[in-house]
């Protein structure tokens, strides 16, 4: 009884963490596209600046 809990506790908190990483995977890659192309803009338009 109690380790069929703990099993399903164990494959709920699995799940979460998973849906999480993939989460962070998908908005932190998305995220972090758009950092880089904004940082590369502008880096251009300062370095025309100078």
């Amino acid at each position: 009884m109690i380790l069929s809990a703990f099993y399903i506790l164990k494959e709920s908190i699995e799940h979460i963490f998973v849906k999480i990483i993939k989460d962070l995977l998908y908005h932190g890659g998305k995220n972090f596209i758009s950092s880089y192309s904004t940082i590369k803009s502008y880096y251009r338009i300062n370095h025309k600046r100078i």
